[in-house]
């Protein structure tokens, strides 16, 4: 059901269905690739809520809307809505992606955070995405201080998967603070400096290789993703014994995705390149490219492929349908757009 806006603001009492109603449909845009009109269902819902005098759900809005915000690449504005919905300065938002760490900030947001209970669900999902934007707009100290403190409230929820989410995400701040401190050291030819970002490189890379190694040998269900972020991580490339390596274990893989560019592009090695190795590995499915392909519509193609997996359809019939969705488009109707991808295996 599509429920018009109009119908919200000229109604005195919008009832709380509605109010769920127009948080369900934001979320049916932003799948269908519309975040501009998830964004305006959200901030309906936001108003709905406010007449309804419900700030649980008004705080949900925000969070939402942020989602909305990030997906259009409006990272200020969606950091915005997050400290607005987690009651927090917004000053800790940077003005650009380029605005450097201020020390006050840090301190700011250490001493709100361990003053402030993290115990509800909505807090921690508003909390997780304010440290992948901030991380996104160069702000990796910031996110590092947010998810340590989300770990350490995240006890308290008894959810595995929440604090594996966060632990994986972690470990990639990690490693963006590694790569920062590596900078550091090969600008710099103060001693002094050099030792000390020489230092503080090694132990981030020590704590990014304790996190993987941790999620890759447990039953978690990012154990793969960190394996993957393990060996794409550093300056070395991803070797084929390295990618066999990963998926020996893997005997109930039923589907490995790589959406990156030219990854069945056959070679000396193997017939259809990764994704052939992939195959020969174990895996039973593997979703991959032929050639250089566009980022916009291979989003728009894997949202529609999991869509259709989501649905009940095999794999084969949802990488069709993804095709078609694309096919019938106003803008990805050309080949090139949505037959890159094949299924190797069943």
């Amino acid at each position: 059901m599509v429920i018009n806006h109009e119908v919200i603001l000229a109604a005195s009492t919008p009832s709380l269905e509605i109010a769920k109603s127009l948080t369900q449909q934001g979320f049916s845009q932003l799948y269908d690739g519309k975040p501009e009109a998830a964004f305006q269902t959200w901030q309906a819902a936001y108003r709905a809520y406010e007449q309804l005098n419900n700030e649980q759900g008004m705080n949900g809005s925000l969070i939402n809307q942020s989602l909305a915000l990030q997906a259009l690449g409006s990272y200020t504005t969606a950091c915005q809505a997050l400290t607005q919905a987690l009651s927090l300065n917004n000053g800790i938002c940077p003005d650009s992606l380029q605005k450097q760490t201020n020390f006050s900030q840090l301190s700011y947001l250490k001493s709100t955070l361990h003053q402030k209970q993290i115990n509800e669900y909505f807090q921690f999902i508003g909390f997780y995405n304010l440290a992948n934007v901030l991380r996104v707009m160069g702000e990796p100290e910031i996110s590092y201080v947010i998810l340590q403190q989300c770990l350490t409230s995240a006890v308290q929820l008894q959810n595995q998967k929440i604090q594996d989410n966060l632990l994986l995400n972690l470990a990639n701040t990690e490693v963006i603070l590694y790569n920062q401190a590596k900078s550091k050291y090969q600008l710099t030819d103060d001693f002094t400096a050099q030792k000390k970002a020489i230092i503080l490189a090694k132990s981030k890379f020590v704590a990014a290789q304790q996190i993987y190694q941790e999620l890759s040998n447990s039953q978690s269900t990012v154990s793969l993703q960190a394996k993957l972020n393990w060996l794409l991580a550093w300056d070395t490339p991803l070797m084929v014994n390295d990618l066999k390596a990963l998926l020996q274990n893997k005997s109930n893989l039923d589907l490995l995705v790589l959406s990156a560019c030219q990854t069945a592009k056959g070679d000396r090695r193997s017939f259809l390149g990764i994704a052939g190795i992939a195959a020969q590995a174990g895996a039973r499915g593997v979703l991959a490219s032929l050639w250089l392909v566009d980022a916009d519509s291979t989003a728009q193609l894997m949202t529609k492929f999991y869509e259709g997996l989501k649905s009940g359809l095999t794999k084969a019939e949802a990488l069709r349908s993804a095709q078609l969705s694309l096919l019938k488009s106003d803008k990805y109707f050309h080949p090139y757009y949505w037959s890159a991808f094949i299924l190797v295996g069943g």
